[in-house]
């Protein structure tokens, strides 16, 4: 699948970790566990009834680019009935979270800032308005139409825009990540989910 997941984890002083998401194809995912000594978190979330799972070790720390990194490995079963991957896959994803603290009041996107869209049944890549970004190449197509919002209690967005394909509004959904200075999500299109990152101004 296209697209970034992303989520909330919290870390109490006991050392128990909570973790709630959205993976790229829409899957909702909670998860709790313990922390060890060390910060290894043992991430293990079945999926589809038990016939998938999410399930990597994560090292939560306090470094200076990054809080949380690790590989994870998400199988989805064979599902004919499903829209999105009735097929089924595995595939290996990186994880990587950094520390947020609420800010004052909501950011929208306007003209500075810029969007890169991609797959989701897209035939092309598709950059948002903002001057950061320009198509000079055939391969890409220009969308001006397209708005976003920064949760400030989250630190998530989310937003939306015109599929090309359908005509239809499509949302996406993602999060801002303080310490590397990364927004990045996805959204679903007619059978394939895709991409959506933002370049928000400095």
């Amino acid at each position: 699948p296209g697209g970034d997941g992303f989520g909330e984890i919290t870390v109490d002083a006991a050392g128990r970790v909570k973790f709630a998401g959205e993976l790229p194809d829409g899957t909702a995912v909670r998860h709790e566990a313990f922390m060890g000594r060390s910060g290894l978190w043992p991430l293990h979330v079945p999926l589809a009834g038990g016939r998938g799972m999410l399930l990597g070790w994560i090292t939560v720390t306090n470094q200076s680019r990054l809080d949380a990194f690790g590989e994870v490995i998400w199988h989805k079963p064979l599902s004919p009935q499903d829209r999105y991957y009735p097929s089924g896959f595995s595939t290996r994803r990186h994880l990587f979270g950094s520390a947020y603290a609420p800010v004052g009041g909501a950011t929208t996107g306007g003209r500075d800032t810029a969007g890169m869209l991609s797959g989701g049944n897209l035939d092309k890549i598709i950059l948002g308005a903002g001057g950061a970004l320009t198509a000079a190449s055939p391969a890409f197509e220009t969308l001006q139409n397209f708005r976003w919002q920064l949760r400030p209690e989250t630190g998530f967005v989310e937003g939306t825009f015109t599929h090309p394909a359908t005509r239809q509004e499509t949302a996406f959904r993602g999060a801002f990540l303080p310490k590397v200075g990364w927004t990045s999500g996805y959204f679903l299109g007619q059978s394939r989910s895709g991409v959506v990152q933002l370049h928000l101004p400095q």
